[in-house]
């Protein structure tokens, strides 16, 4: 992968923000539309039940993209809550899916991610958890930045330090926003407001 590709993620994460500043409405479903930012690789992982996970499990829903690692003591773990309460937000709606998918595939086995998911109160199909090789290829062509620690930061960090980015991902498979505050307490209202937006436009597609 080129450098200039791993950074049109990004680039475009900063435009999609002036645009919304900037571009005034023009009808009701405007205030709704969140642009098509980069479309999702197909990938090939495995759930918390040990059983095959692919892109194609996800078509038709709309789903929220989240990295971490199981013994990351810090920020993942203040992102799970954030989570959790998305979940709650979101529990009404049968065609949304929150994404965990593990940077330590080789610690985090499928017994490890059922852990976890219990921990969090996961319901499951609801909110999935992931792993398996195929990981690294999905952060890297998100570009999200990931450096192993070292080992005086790891009672910090735990065994990486990364972003605590978030990816809404669309019915098709498309990126319509990134957030970079993954971490900030109002995230999980801002992400459940952005969710219904994606559903509004939804119904008023007649494609879709």
């Amino acid at each position: 992968m080129n450098q200039s590709k791993t950074n049109t993620l990004g680039g475009l994460c900063v435009l999609a923000l002036l645009l919304e500043v900037l571009e005034p409405s023009r009808d009701p479903r405007a205030e709704a539309s969140l642009p098509m930012l980069q479309a999702v690789d197909g990938f090939s992982l495995v759930d918390a039940s040990g059983k095959p996970f692919r892109l194609e499990n996800l078509r038709g829903k709309i789903f929220l993209l989240h990295f971490f690692h199981a013994d990351c003591p810090g920020p993942c773990r203040l992102q799970a809550l954030r989570l959790e309460r998305l979940s709650m937000l979101l529990h009404s709606l049968r065609h949304v899916v929150l994404v965990s998918v593990t940077l330590d595939p080789e610690r985090d086995t499928p017994e490890v991610l059922r852990s976890y998911a219990a921990a969090h109160h996961a319901i499951p199909g609801r909110w999935v958890f992931l792993t398996g090789p195929g990981t690294r290829f999905l952060q890297t062509t998100l570009d999200l930045p990931v450096a192993e620690t070292a080992p005086e930061e790891r009672a910090q960090y735990g065994r990486f330090r990364h972003a605590t980015r978030l990816y809404l991902v669309d019915e098709k498979g498309w990126i319509r926003r990134c957030y970079y505050g993954g971490l900030h307490p109002q995230i999980p209202e801002q992400v459940a407001k952005d969710i219904r937006a994606l559903l509004q436009e939804r119904a008023y597609s007649p494609l879709r």
